[in-house]
């Protein structure tokens, strides 16, 4: 698999580059690969940590 990936911190500074085997996620990992022509995305804020989650809808 080779994948490439981009991440921000709190500030906004953001890097990018490949990812690889025995990467550790800390915190929230929001992975998309679609193509759903009948489907929206969408950012709204979590109850739970109060930052702004990936949310998918139906158009129809």
């Amino acid at each position: 698999m080779h994948l490439h990936v981009g991440v921000a911190n709190t500030t906004g500074q953001t890097v990018g580059g490949q990812l690889m085997d025995g990467n550790i996620i800390y915190t929230t990992v929001e992975i998309a690969i679609v193509e759903l022509p009948s489907r929206a995305f969408f950012r709204e804020l979590a109850s739970t940590y109060g930052h702004r989650e990936l949310v998918v809808k139906n158009l129809s």
